[in-house]
């Protein structure tokens, strides 16, 4: 009997359910994860009669995405909302969040990293990483040069099992198997700060203690900390990320 495939995310559930896109497969352009509008700008509904605390943490939306498992959150954790979004036109749903979520939380660094990261798998063709990554971090005249090269362009996995990451909807998912190199990153909000703080001109040992001044300020523990190695690896992965969009783009011309 072949395997059942997931259900993949339908874009009209977006609108139907109140919920948003957080993170897509960047190989094969599959929706990874999807957050619910009413997590993030209301919170979960207290419970009459409930001894324990309400979570605050935001619920996210994984494979398979099927409509069944939108309504039993919002039943048992947004009741009183549900019922009223559910009631509304198209129009009236799509403008919803906007006019009813609270400022003060809408400006909040909490409303877009709070709650659990989801790991996101990116995928980089080994050409960039082996031959234009490698080139430009080290020089023909390097002492130890295979052996520190090796050692820094060890953070790149080797895809070796296409069953290990998400293919569905890849019709080249044999090539990506051997052709590609495999960025994990378990924890994206981090990685999207780090990358930011570079961009501006942020040394790798700044990047570092900004993150850590970020966690410290907001109270999100979710952001984790960096070493400056690390800093230095998320540096290298957006060189090749980078370098993947260009060649991606070009290739379309």
């Amino acid at each position: 009997m072949p395997p059942k495939r997931a259900t993949p995310f339908t874009t009209e559930h977006a609108l139907e359910f109140g919920v948003k896109i957080c993170e897509c497969d960047a190989a094969t352009k599959a929706v990874v994860s999807a957050s619910c509008l009413f997590c993030v700008h209301f919170g979960r509904e207290e419970k009459i009669g409930s001894k324990r605390n309400r979570t605050v943490n935001v619920m996210y939306f994984k494979k398979p995405f099927r409509a069944d498992m939108y309504r039993r959150h919002m039943n048992s954790q947004h009741p009183l909302l549900w019922k009223e979004y559910y009631a509304l036109s198209q129009n009236e749903k799509a403008s919803y969040f906007d006019e009813n979520a609270p400022v003060v939380h809408r400006n909040t660094i909490k409303s877009h990293f709070g709650g659990s990261q989801v790991p996101v798998q990116l995928f980089v063709d080994k050409g960039i990483v082996d031959v234009i990554i490698g080139n430009m971090l080290f020089q023909d005249d390097d002492s130890n040069e295979e052996i520190t090269k090796e050692r820094a362009l060890s953070i790149f996995e080797d895809v070796l099992d296409p069953s290990e990451g998400n293919y569905e909807g890849c019709d080249d998912a044999a090539d990506v198997s051997t052709s590609r190199y495999r960025i994990n990153l378990k924890n994206p909000a981090q990685f999207y700060l780090i990358s930011d703080y570079l961009s501006v001109g942020a040394s790798f040992r700044m990047a570092s203690r900004i993150l850590a001044m970020t966690k410290e300020s907001t109270g999100l523990a979710s952001l984790g900390s960096v070493s400056e190695g690390k800093v230095v690896a998320f540096a290298r992965f957006v060189c090749a990320l980078n370098l993947q969009s260009l060649k991606d783009l070009l290739a379309r011309v």
